[in-house]
């Protein structure tokens, strides 16, 4: 019987890349509770307490009734689904890949002043958690570049980071997501 580190190979990236969201959220977790956690899901889920909005195709909601619901990351989704069935424990199905540089939104004109728009571009393309690579890339800039902005808005508190094996991944703050979801109400 092999064990899990010798198999860990036959695994591939996609599986690499869900441990990886998993220890980010886990530190999440850690070190600002089950809403930072929460906040880490990205663009298409945004925990405004003590609901926890996803986009949907349809406007509804659905009733914990005091019941947690499970969040099972798919590589088939594209967007989140729920199943809706009582029997069940509450459960909502999500992209497990993070959103990609197309999926990036415009900046927000408040936080362009505020940041600059390089820097406020770079606050927005962190949704789901990207690593320094993948954040130059959304951000439309080069890797250095990427990492001294993620360093400034973690100077800022707007900004947290995990180490991840030779990588390091960027997740917003609390603070950063609310400066993120103001400036888009506006």
């Amino acid at each position: 019987m092999q064990s899990p580190d010798a198999a860990a190979h036959l695994r591939g990236p996609a599986a690499h890349e869900l441990d990886d969201q998993h220890a980010l959220r886990l530190h999440a977790l850690r070190q600002g509770g089950a809403e930072a956690m929460l906040r880490t899901y990205g663009p298409s889920m945004r925990w405004r307490a003590p609901v926890l909005e996803v986009v949907y195709p349809v406007d509804r909601d659905l009733c914990l009734d005091g019941r947690g619901p499970l969040l099972v990351p798919s590589h088939f989704a594209r967007s989140p689904v729920d199943l809706a069935d009582t029997a069940l424990p509450p459960t909502l199905v999500r992209p497990a890949r993070p959103r990609t540089a197309d999926d990036t939104p415009p900046t927000h004109k408040g936080l362009a002043l505020l940041l600059g728009h390089t820097r406020a571009g770079v606050l927005q393309a962190l949704g789901g958690d990207p690593t320094t690579t993948e954040l130059a890339r959304r951000a439309g800039g080069s890797l250095s570049s990427a990492s001294e902005h993620a360093a400034v808005l973690r100077g800022a508190g707007l900004v947290s980071r995990v180490r991840q094996s030779n990588a390091v991944r960027h997740a917003l703050t609390p603070l950063g997501s609310a400066l993120l979801r103001e400036d888009g109400d506006r």
